[in-house]
């Protein structure tokens, strides 16, 4: 289904009273042209809850995600301080970073160990 046939269908449906509308189109679930919208309109303008502060406990304690196309660590540093920002080395596009757990001293390419 063309983007612009969906969101008529959406627009349509959200505009009938409770007692007639419908499920929504299974393609708002699989199209990557909505997906790109709603990047573009809602998850790249907000904020996005990536977790409860007290999930980082500890000084070292980080999580690697996905937020819409990026990939970002969440980490608390030394000072207790939580802070988010990109997980990607800008000389040579390495991660710096995989999953979750607790790191001990400074965050390292592992390209360079820079």
């Amino acid at each position: 289904m063309p983007l612009s046939e969906l969101l008529d269908a959406l627009t349509a449906n959200a505009a009938l009273p409770e007692d007639q509308s419908e499920a929504t189109p299974p393609q708002v679930y699989t199209s990557q042209t909505f997906l790109e919208l709603e990047r573009d309109a809602i998850f790249n303008r907000e904020w996005i809850c990536v977790g409860r502060s007290d999930e980082f406990e500890k000084p070292g304690d980080y999580r690697v995600m996905t937020i819409s196309r990026d990939e970002v660590f969440v980490l608390r540093d030394h000072d207790g301080v939580l802070r988010a920002m990109s997980n990607i080395c800008r000389h040579r596009m390495m991660s710096l970073l995989e999953g979750e757990g607790t790191i001990g001293g400074k965050i390292t390419c592992p390209y360079h160990a820079w």
